[in-house]
């Protein structure tokens, strides 16, 4: 015969409550397996065994297996609420962890210098490749030097026409041999001026400029980078090379919005991750706050890296603000 309680949850959970129907199956564990007789088998229970007994001694016992039952659901129901509050405390928790503030950087060399030539020469050796590490100094590559040559060999046989005309002008003033030394300046800056010497000494000059263009040298140390060009290719005047980046001296350059300016200034701590290298861990600090908003509401900022081998110039990251560093 099924307990009283057993009845009263089977009945509840098929017409209204089904989910009572499981707090009753707590409530008999927590009652280590205990059931209650129920009124009726109980009214006939206390009949036959207590000679006297009234309705009222009935009704008593009905009352205190209600009273029970109400205690078992309560002391439930407060035991179901506890790990539901924890959960919603971690939840909680967590979405204030992703507050923290952070977004995307880029990594750029302080120092990122385009090669190019300063005359319009044939290249006839080049000394560097691709990702090439060269020093300050090292020569990179030469240009022809036929034609510059050949130029100034013909200026120089016209710097020394002009200076026989200019000492003949001298001359012709009463100054010879070692007095063209004597003559007054006024006199011989028009003589040099009237001979054309200061001219062709001019025109010499920058022909023996452009020759020594025609050896280029590294003018940093660096990793050779977007080299353009090859052996026997045409350098043009002013059009890059190549370019140098100097990957030993780095910094992280990234915008915020104005409304986090009252969070970030220069000297916070900032932490950076390479998105290619997610694992890795950059401490830096903010070493330049841009003085302006730009239209869009950003301002740039910007921190500098130490030199690691996972780090590039152009590498995206991402940088997060270190609220409360230690």
């Amino acid at each position: 015969m099924k307990t009283y309680l057993e009845k009263f949850f089977t009945y509840c959970g098929s017409k209204f409550f089904p989910f009572h129907y499981s707090l009753f199956l707590l409530i008999v564990a927590c009652n280590n397996g205990q059931t209650t007789t129920p009124p009726s088998d109980r009214d006939d229970t206390l009949a036959a065994t207590v000679p006297g007994a009234s309705p009222s001694d009935t009704a008593v016992g009905t009352r205190r297996v209600a009273s029970e039952t109400a205690v078992g659901t309560q002391r439930v129901a407060s035991e179901t609420a506890v790990p539901l509050t924890q959960s919603m405390t971690y939840k909680k928790e967590e979405f204030l962890a992703d507050q923290q503030f952070s977004c995307k950087g880029a990594v750029v060399s302080i120092n990122d210098v385009e090669v190019s030539s300063r005359i319009s020469e044939q290249i006839v050796m080049l000394r560097v490749d691709m990702g090439q590490r060269v020093r300050k100094g090292q020569v990179l590559l030469q240009l022809d030097k036929t034609a510059i040559e050949d130029k100034i060999l013909k200026a120089r046989a016209e710097l020394e026409q002009a200076e026989y005309r200019y000492q003949a002008i001298l001359m012709g003033q009463g100054y010879k041999g070692e007095a063209l030394d004597q003559a007054p300046e006024k006199l011989r800056q028009k003589a040099r001026s009237s001979s054309g010497y200061n001219t062709a000494k001019a025109e010499l000059r920058q022909l023996e400029h452009q020759l020594s263009y025609c050896t280029i040298v590294a003018p940093i140390s660096g990793v050779v980078s977007h080299l353009e060009t090859d052996n026997y290719a045409m350098a043009v005047a002013g059009k890059p090379l190549f370019r140098i980046i100097d990957t030993d001296h780095l910094k992280v350059c990234f915008d915020v919005l104005e409304n986090e300016l009252s969070r970030i200034a220069v000297d916070t701590a900032i932490t950076v991750i390479p998105i290619s290298y997610h694992d890795d861990r950059h401490h830096t600090r903010i070493t330049a706050v841009s003085p302006i908003v730009e239209q869009s509401g950003m301002v740039r900022m910007e921190a500098s890296l130490p030199p690691h081998p996972h780090l590039m110039p152009g590498m995206t990251v991402i940088v997060i603000l270190q609220q409360n560093p230690e």
